[in-house]
């Protein structure tokens, strides 16, 4: 199952759809969701923002969907994004920012509950990913010149050296079997969705236009990646359609409805895993 986060003009925030575009329905989501931003590998846990916290400040924290439980991710005190689970659900990677402009995010990581937060990279940094085996992670180091995107980087998951594997690149996510990683690539206004070696090699076009784009989402069995692209305006603001695409490449088609371009984000899981939608 497909599951993706944005407003489809029904007022759900959060959807399931088959692959084919069919059984679409809405996801429920635990109440201490205000904002969902990842759903764990196994489709059992969500990280999301809650909002009102103290001093009106929205904290994260990892909901079970059953409802089951929740667990507060204390975060350093500043300005956290792009939180990520590892593979196991026991560690966090996330981009930090201290300081009042919030201009410089770098790469941290830490215990699911927050504690031991360390920086991994003292450089501006994009999101990161994790690979399959939580060995290591793909992200996009920050180019200090004009023009958009980074280096593409992978390194071990505790830091150390790092190793540039593309450029001009953004959105990292690595395949079910580790050995490829997809990203955005290309000119600024124009990205498409390429594929590349996770130990450095030449890059594979998937997909043109991947323009509006927030998340890359692969099949669990590795041979299609889902996508969001620009679509035209819905209501006051502008909307993109679910689009999946075969990994080596092909023809993409867009499946389901028009969804908000705020948040967004796209999500695969294992039909078993899937939470809320019936088969």
């Amino acid at each position: 199952m497909i599951v993706f986060v944005g407003g489809t003009g029904d007022g759900e925030l959060a959807h399931a759809i088959r692959p084919d575009g069919t059984d679409l329905r809405p996801l429920p989501l635990p109440e201490r969701c205000d904002e969902p931003v990842e759903l764990a590998p196994d489709g059992a846990t969500v990280l999301c923002w809650r909002y009102g916290g103290p001093r009106g400040r929205s904290h994260l924290e990892a909901v079970e969907l059953d409802g089951g439980g929740f667990e507060h991710v204390r975060l350093p005190v500043g300005e956290n994004i792009w939180p990520e689970l590892s593979p196991d659900g026991e560690h966090v990677v996330f981009l930090h920012a201290r300081g009042e402009a919030f201009d410089v995010f770098e790469l941290w990581r830490a215990r699911r509950d927050g504690s031991g937060a360390r920086r991994l990279v003292a450089e501006d940094s994009g999101p990161a990913t994790w690979s399959p085996d939580g060995e290591r992670l793909a992200f996009v180091r920050v180019a200090g010149g004009p023009g958009c995107g980074g280096d593409l980087v992978v390194m071990d998951a505790d830091g150390g050296e790092q190793h540039v594997i593309a450029r001009r690149s953004s959105l990292p996510q690595w395949s079910p079997d580790g050995t490829r990683i997809a990203f955005l690539g290309g000119a600024c206004d124009d990205p498409a969705l390429w594929t590349v070696p996770a130990n450095g090699g030449e890059p594979t076009l998937v997909a043109p236009n991947a323009f509006g784009a927030h998340t890359v989402a692969w099949s669990p069995d590795g041979t299609q990646i889902a996508f969001v692209r620009r679509a035209k305006p819905l209501g006051p603001g502008w909307s993109v359609r679910i689009v999946v695409a075969p990994a080596n490449g092909g023809a993409p088609r867009p499946i389901g409805p028009l969804v908000a371009d705020s948040p967004a984000a796209v999500f695969w899981l294992p039909t078993s895993a899937a939470p809320g939608p019936s088969r």
